[in-house]
């Protein structure tokens, strides 16, 4: 079991750095919209459970069953969000998508193309 939750705990630790790399390193993230306690909030939240599942990779701790379920599933949900993140945001962004829609283009396999900036 210890070595199911290192590697579950790994995992957590690389999707939540990702995701805080897709949600706050972008200039026109929609989470600078929010009220900067908002923001703040987000970024704090974020950090500690990195730095949590970070410390537990590091001692590999031996938690009971389920917690390793627990972090199992943890990682799984992260991955999914970190990689949905990059397809839904990043990308149409990198291609210079503007109005992007996720319901068109997320799924589908044509590619997508560019809107042009309308005010």
């Amino acid at each position: 079991m210890i070595w199911v939750n290192f590697i579950a705990n790994l995992i957590l630790t690389l999707a939540f750095m990702l995701f805080m790399i897709f949600v706050f390193g972008r200039k026109n993230s929609k989470i600078y919209n929010l009220p900067w306690y908002k923001t703040i909030v987000a970024k704090i939240g974020l950090a500690i459970c990195a730095m949590g599942s970070l410390l537990n990779t590091l001692t590999l701790s031996d938690p009971p069953a389920s917690e390793v379920v627990l972090n199992v599933g943890l990682a799984s949900l992260f991955s999914w969000a970190s990689v949905f993140h990059y397809n839904a945001f990043v990308v149409p962004y990198k291609n210079g998508c503007i109005g992007y829609e996720i319901n068109k283009t997320i799924g589908s396999r044509k590619k997508h193309k560019p809107k042009l900036a309308t005010k």
